[in-house]
């Protein structure tokens, strides 16, 4: 072995000795024990469920594995990401991005909340703090949902309806209607907002849109 090997192989049990001393140090005292678990990220799912579910001992420090906690965390319904950090002395920090809700649905007999995927939130409809649309649990309307919300929230967040027939999804809010391909997108939604603007700056009254064809759309003028 080289001398600079030897050095470097020298300098790497050092920091192993330096980590594995800390790991012992900390866990003997109290100083450095976990007082508060801080969630950073939620919106709609309940805290102390979550906190629950991450399975960290009463006893724990903060020299505690982080891993498996953010794993514990990213297997909890509603939980697309998530991560851990400490915040010395006794702070854990778990922050998550959470699924986003599009629609009300019945579910096992019961009203729940249905994220972009189709699946049931562990979420009561009275924590949200936005109203959404009434749908059924269907995966390609809520889909389309997601990337609704995600390209024009202003638009989503007065659609009441959500209605899949055959290929295509019915959005209605209140006596409006749009009818679109259910695969549709950021571009179709961008260019069904430029339309229902313009009929907004000419001061037309309309009824229903109908948006399933490519480069055209069909629109019903409210009755004069």
């Amino acid at each position: 072995m080289t001398r600079r090997g030897a050095i470097w192989g020298l300098g790497a049990l050092l920091v192993i000795g330096v980590l594995a001393l800390w790991q012992v140090a900390v866990r003997r005292l109290d100083f450095f024990a976990v007082r508060s678990i801080e969630v950073v990220g939620l919106r709609h799912l309940e805290e102390r469920a979550l906190v629950e579910a991450l399975g960290i001992p009463p006893d724990a420090h903060v020299a505690i594995d982080l891993a498996p906690i953010a794993a514990r965390a990213r297997g909890y319904a509603g939980v697309r990401e998530a991560t851990v950090r400490r915040r010395l002395p006794g702070t854990l920090v778990v922050e998550v991005v959470e699924a986003p809700a599009v629609a009300i649905v019945r579910h096992d007999d019961q009203v729940v909340v249905m994220d972009d995927r189709g699946q049931a939130l562990p979420v009561l409809p009275s924590r949200l703090t936005t109203s959404l649309p009434l749908s059924e649990q269907d995966s390609v309307v809520a889909a389309l949902l997601g990337r609704l919300q995600a390209t024009d929230p202003a638009w989503f967040a007065v659609i009441d309806r959500a209605v899949r027939i055959g290929g295509d999804v019915v959005l209605r809010a209140g006596l409006r209607s749009v009818r679109v391909p259910a695969g549709a997108g950021a571009p179709e939604f961008l260019d069904l907002a430029a339309v229902r603007d313009a009929l907004e700056a000419r001061q037309l009254g309309w009824t229903t849109i109908d948006a399933r064809f490519a480069g055209r759309m069909f629109v019903r003028r409210s009755p004069a």
